[in-house]
C-alpha cells in the first residue's frame, strides 16, 4: 500500500514579506525550483490564445486546493496546495503593488513586454468568462490575461513552445508557522511584530529615495 504523501499548505505572512506572488511566467517544463518560489510544471495549467490580432493569451494562475507534488532532500516527498482564502488575497496583493508588468520566460530570464491586463477569481463557475473561454477550473481559480508585447514570447506562443502560466512568489508554511508562534513568548511575538513594522517603514523610505533619485 503506498503511502500517503504528506500535505503542506502556504499561506500568506505579510509581516515577514512573505506576501505571494511578484511575477508570472509562461512556461513550457519549469526549471528546478527553490522552495516556495515558482511552481513547478504539475501545477501548470494550458493557457489559451484568445485574441492574436492583440497578442492576448489567457490562464489560470492558482487554483485552490490543488495537490502539487514536491521532493527535496529535507522533506522528502510531499504536496503543496493553496486555499480559496489565500488564492483571492494573493491576487489583490498582486495588483496592490502594481506587480503587473512582472514577468519571466521559463523561470529562468526577465521579460519587458508583457503584462496583466485583467485578473479575476471564478466566483460563478457556470457564468464565469473562464468557462466560456473553455477552461474547466473550480471557483476560487484565480484567471489572468497577459498582453504580449514581446516579440520573441509570442513567437514561442504561436509555436506552442509556451503552453501555461507558472507563478514566482514567497509564502509561508502554515505547518511551520505554527510551530514557530508556538515557542515563542507572548513578548517575543510582539518584538517580532516591531521588528518587521519597521523593517517594513525602512523599505518604503529607501524605495522612495531611489524613485526620487
Amino acid at each position: 500500500m503506498a503511502q500517503e504523501l504528506k500535505e503542506i499548505e502556504l499561506i500568506l505572512d505579510e509581516k515577514r514579506g512573505l506576501d505571494g506572488v511578484y511575477a508570472m511566467s509562461v512556461v513550457t517544463d519549469p526549471a528546478m525550483e527553490e522552495w516556495f518560489v515558482k511552481m513547478s510544471k504539475q501545477s501548470t495549467v494550458m493557457l489559451k490564445e484568445i485574441d492574436a490580432e492583440k497578442r492576448i493569451i489567457c490562464g489560470p494562475a492558482l487554483i485552490p486546493e490543488k495537490r502539487i507534488y514536491r521532493r527535496d532532500e529535507e522533506m522528502g516527498e510531499y504536496n503543496i496546495y493553496f486555499t480559496k482564502e489565500t488564492i483571492r488575497r494573493a491576487a489583490e496583493i498582486f495588483l496592490e503593488k502594481n506587480r503587473q508588468a512582472e514577468a519571466t520566460i521559463e523561470h529562468e530570464s526577465d521579460v519587458d513586454g508583457m503584462i496583466v491586463v485583467e485578473s479575476w477569481i471564478v466566483d460563478n463557475k457556470k457564468m464565469d468568462k473562464a468557462t466560456h473561454l473553455g477552461f474547466d477550473v473550480p471557483e476560487g481559480t484565480w484567471m489572468i490575461t497577459m498582453k504580449v508585447h514581446n516579440d520573441d514570447v509570442w513567437s514561442k506562443v504561436k509555436k506552442g513552445e509556451v503552453n501555461g502560466f507558472s507563478i514566482e512568489g514567497k509564502f509561508a508554511d502554515r505547518m511551520m508557522l505554527n510551530k514557530q508562534q508556538a515557542t515563542m513568548s507572548k513578548e517575543e511575538q510582539e518584538d517580532q511584530e516591531i521588528i518587521e513594522l519597521l523593517k517594513g517603514l525602512f523599505k518604503k523610505y529607501y524605495d522612495g529615495k531611489k524613485k526620487n533619485s
